[in-house]
């Protein structure tokens, strides 16, 4: 159970930078800020979508460091790495996972 829920923190983590990433302008909450921007170039589209794409794998692998201390007992260390790196989400949801009993 604890470690089905530590697959869903991970996932979640990583979801919600996709979707914050994507709301960008307009009145369409689905499309990106590619579609309704200026078009200023390949370049600036490949710049945004590497930041993107950066921030994710950046939150992925700070949600998987933070799974493998709750898995191995820390979950005083997870909540303050999670709450060290400044994501509110991640820290929420290692309290979360951390207050939940375990199986």
């Amino acid at each position: 159970m604890r470690t089905m829920i530590i697959s869903a923190l991970l996932l979640t983590a990583a979801a919600t930078g996709a979707q914050a990433q994507s709301s960008g302008q307009g009145s369409d909450p689905g499309r990106s800020i590619h579609e309704v921007g200026p078009s200023y170039g390949g370049a600036l589209n490949n710049t945004l979508e590497a930041t993107t794409l950066n921030r994710q794998a950046v939150r992925v692998v700070q949600a998987r460091r933070a799974a493998e201390l709750i898995n191995a007992g820390k979950c005083d260390k997870a909540l303050s790495y999670a709450a060290a790196r400044n994501d509110d989400y991640l820290t929420q949801r290692v309290g979360e996972v951390c207050a939940a009993p375990r199986s």
